[in-house]
C-alpha cells in the first residue's frame, strides 16, 4: 500500500492538520482551520478498543500475527493485555 502519511489515533488532530497543510486544504479553509480542528475529538486513549471481550491467549495470537504493525505504532503487548 502506498501512503504519504500514516497517522496515529493518539495524534489524530495533529496528523489531520499536517495533512491539511501538505495538501493545501488549509488555504481553502484559511480562517476556519482552527475551528475545523477543534471539532476533532481530543479524548483518544491509547489502544481504546475493548479487548476485555477477547481472552489473553487470543490476544497474544493477534499480537503475534500483527507484531510489525503494533511495533510500527509503538504499541506493546502489555498495553493490550492490561
Amino acid at each position: 500500500m502506498d501512503c504519504d502519511v500514516i497517522g496515529r489515533q493518539e495524534t489524530f488532530k495533529e496528523d489531520v492538520k499536517y495533512i491539511f497543510i501538505k495538501s493545501g486544504i488549509d488555504k481553502i479553509l484559511s480562517d476556519r482551520l482552527d475551528e475545523t480542528l477543534t471539532a476533532v475529538p481530543r479524548n483518544y486513549s491509547k489502544v481504546n478498543f475493548n479487548y476485555d471481550q477477547i481472552n489473553q491467549k487470543k490476544l497474544k495470537m493477534l499480537y503475534e500475527a500483527y507484531r510489525i504493525d503494533f511495533q510500527m505504532f509503538d504499541y506493546t503487548l502489555s498495553e493490550i493485555l492490561n
